[in-house]
Formats: structure tokens, C-alpha cells, sequence
């Protein structure tokens, strides 16, 4: 059985190569970005979502689950996926100038 593949697309920034006019503000030469396209399996897709998730159970079941007199109920969190199907937090091993991803809600069970 052949594995279906799902497409990731990346964006990744180069510096302009336009330099400013003396006096002129830099923010009006961005940075240029550059689109690629990837495939991967959703086998390996899987796979690296639910170690991330792993890894986020194992931090959240030793994190404070009260703040003062509040408690967590809802938490989001935004996961990149990079063009190899790593998922992670930007800075935890996926590449800087990463987008989008996934967006996880996670609510606490009442009782």
C-alpha cells in the first residue's frame, strides 16, 4: 500500500539586497520571501505530532495547574511544522523563518 504524502509549503526570508538611501527607513526594504513546496508521508507527519504531544503531556502533568486563585482551563498552543514534518515550538529545533502549523486547544476536564 503506497502512503499518501501531504504537501508542506515554507517560507524563508532573504535579506533585501536594496540598501536605503541615507535617511530613508529601513522598514521600507523587507526582507524577500521565499516560498518552497515539500511532500511528506502522513505516516511521518504523525509520528513526529504525536511525539510532540508526548513531550507536552509530560510537561503539562508537571506544571502548575493553579495560578493564586485562578486555574488553567484553556490552553493554546501553536505548533510549526517544518518542510521535514518536525513539529515544534519556534526555537525547539525548527527553523527560523517557519509559518504556520497547527493550533492546539487543550481544555481540562471537569469532573
Amino acid at each position: 500500500m503506497v502512503e499518501e504524502e501531504i504537501r508542506i509549503i515554507t517560507y524563508e526570508e532573504e535579506p533585501s539586497k536594496e540598501i536605503p538611501p541615507e535617511g530613508r527607513p529601513k522598514v521600507f526594504y523587507m526582507p524577500v520571501r521565499k516560498r518552497t513546496e515539500s511532500s511528506i508521508g502522513t505516516g511521518v507527519l504523525k509520528e513526529e505530532l504525536n511525539k510532540f504531544l508526548d513531550m507536552l503531556d509530560d510537561i503539562m502533568r508537571e506544571s502548575k495547574q493553579e495560578i493564586g486563585n485562578f486555574e488553567i482551563d484553556t490552553l493554546e498552543i501553536f505548533a510549526e511544522i517544518d518542510a521535514n514534518g518536525q513539529v515544534g515550538f519556534l526555537g525547539t529545533g525548527i527553523q527560523v523563518g517557519a509559518e504556520g502549523g497547527i493550533k492546539i486547544i487543550l481544555k481540562r476536564k471537569h469532573p
